[in-house]
């Protein structure tokens, strides 16, 4: 009896070990990199998203995120890479991934920091804003007024095409929420078993017109989708 309870002690106490092993080994591989994230009056921006993104090297798993505290500080994480870049997004504040080249470049530029022997740490802060104008409204059936929650949204800039975004998402009660740059946009959305609608007079290709929202600004629209019938007319 005692020979056993010695012999799981011994096996215990290996996977103890082990496990201790490899978290050294993670800790002394990664670089941890602290800071804050701050809006452009320098006030602090709490449960943003922040991820470190390697700048070359092609991303393979999901990135190193936290979400900022009440006062803007987080932390992060850098292995494998050289170089990252740290970014910042709270888009229900305006305060989208500018990354993207429909939204950049950001107007502060993003910290960039460099895996090096023997540091172990870095601090960076992370400015974003000022904070995009906002899109907001509800995404509706034409006929029975019902919420349409599956869409696709399609958005470039009206006098610059390249710089485009396309999204499929899930718009809970038909609720829109979309940060927009400040330059005229062309938005198209639509959605399974419906027409296409632009932002226009009638809401049809022909008569799309380009939407204007100022930073800190909000525009709101009531969308009403066609269901697309026999013959592929609108109902």
């Amino acid at each position: 009896m005692i020979r056993r309870v010695f012999a799981a002690s011994s096996i215990v106490c290996l996977m103890a070990l082990e496990v201790f092993s490899q978290s050294t080994e993670q800790s002394e591989s990664s670089v941890v990199v602290t800071g804050r994230v701050l809006n452009e009056k320098g006030q602090p921006v709490a449960k943003a998203k922040v991820c470190a993104s390697p700048t070359v090297a092609a991303v393979v798993g999901e990135l190193d995120c936290d979400h900022s505290n009440s006062g803007g500080a987080f932390r992060v994480f850098l292995r494998g890479s050289i170089e990252y870049t740290i970014t910042a997004v709270k888009e229900r504040e305006g305060y989208p991934d500018t990354t993207n080249t429909f939204y950049g470049p950001p107007s502060t530029p993003l910290p960039t920091v460099r895996r090096k022997a023997g540091q172990s740490q870095h601090e960076v802060t992370v400015y974003v804003g000022p904070a995009f104008g906002m899109l907001i409204g509800k995404v509706r059936d034409a006929e029975t007024n019902q919420p349409i929650e599956s869409v696709i949204m399609d958005l470039h800039h009206a006098n610059n095409p390249i710089h485009a975004m396309g999204m499929s998402t899930g718009l809970p009660m038909g609720r829109l929420r979309l940060p927009v740059p400040p330059v005229p946009v062309i938005f198209k959305i639509s959605a399974p078993g419906y027409q296409p609608w632009w932002h226009g007079a009638d809401g049809s290709e022909e008569r799309a017109e380009a939407l204007h929202i100022a930073n800190g600004a909000t525009r709101e629209l009531d969308i009403r989708l066609h269901r697309i019938i026999e013959g592929g007319k609108s109902q």
